[in-house]
């Protein structure tokens, strides 16, 4: 978690270095209370912009250090998915502005096709666009229209703000039903997606999590959501589906959905998956919150991954 904009910056250069391809920028937290702490729309984007602008900016220095064309925001927007998508999250959340919370170690599996690892270094950086020892020679592996960028946000605000700043993909955990405006904002700038599956707020979505059938509930449910995205001008191949374990699902709906995967991915689109340090691993090992998550949390990610889920 960084508060400050240079260090999150930093910690970007340093997934890239590592591997990652997809950066994922989130300025709210929507873990379970009490340890969320909602912000604002203003503050949000107080945290998220400057740092999706400078890694735009770096993108497009790249593109024409190698005799490339800086792309525009949105021209990145067909997401192209490999053989395992890999991401990294970094999220300015759970802090007064202005302060710096102890970061938290990349969440995601990092690497090549089924390979798994976790990224706990942070990168240093001078000016707009340079980026320092010792990433200089791995940041040369990093094609332009290779890095995508993400705005982990429900808000359509936020989404539209992102999206002009040089977003390439809106990740929201709400799949619109937080902010229905964000159907017209996908509508018009026609983005990356990542419809993910949240039924209530993440204040109370914990409370008493209740499916007559978790797999078929959220089959119904992304069949739906996509069906109404694309009737509406959201090209269905600018879709990704994102079941969020541990968002309004218990420790069973968490395990039922992870042997039902198959049944997600018979939609067609890809699937993401994300479980790193979860409570469900702290419930179903009974493991406090941390490092020792981690193990299980790659164990967990490369059983998903060989089913066909994509890496979040």
């Amino acid at each position: 978690l960084y508060f400050d904009h240079e260090k999150a910056l930093a910690r970007a250069l340093d997934l890239l270095a590592q591997g990652a391809r997809l950066l994922d920028i989130g300025g709210e937290s929507t873990r379970p209370a009490p340890d969320s702490l909602p912000v604002g729309e203003a503050e949000e984007q107080r945290r998220v912009l400057p740092v999706l602008r400078r890694l735009h900016e770096l993108r497009g220095k790249l593109a024409a250090e190698r005799g490339g064309i800086a792309l525009e925001a949105g021209e990145l927007s067909g997401v192209s998915v490999p053989d395992a998508a890999v991401t990294a999250e970094l999220s300015g959340q759970l802090g007064a502005p202005g302060t710096e919370a102890a970061p938290l170690e990349s969440s995601v599996p990092i690497g090549g096709a089924g390979s798994a690892g976790r990224v706990d270094g942070s990168g240093s950086i001078s000016g707009a666009y340079t980026y320092d020892a010792p990433y200089a020679e791995e940041m040369q592996a990093v094609h332009p229209a290779d890095l995508l960028l993400s705005v982990d946000s429900w808000r359509a605000g936020t989404a539209v703000a992102a999206l002009e700043a040089g977003a390439d993909v809106v990740n929201d955990v709400a799949g619109t039903a937080f902010d229905p405006v964000m159907v017209e904002v996908l509508a018009s700038y026609k983005p990356g997606y990542i419809l993910g599956h949240c039924p209530e707020a993440p204040a109370v979505m914990q409370n008493a999590p209740h499916y007559d059938d978790v797999v078929e509930d959220l089959y119904a449910y992304f069949s739906t959501q996509v069906e109404m995205l694309v009737r509406h001008g959201l090209p269905e191949n600018r879709i990704m589906l994102d079941p969020c374990f541990g968002f309004g699902k218990n420790l069973t709906h968490n395990l039922d959905l992870m042997r039902g995967l198959g049944r997600i991915l018979g939609l067609g689109l890809p699937v993401c998956v994300a479980l790193s340090r979860k409570t469900l691993i702290g419930n179903l090992l009974d493991l406090p919150a941390g490092p020792r998550r981690d193990m299980p949390t790659q164990v967990l990610s490369a059983l998903l991954l060989e089913r066909g889920g994509l890496l979040h």
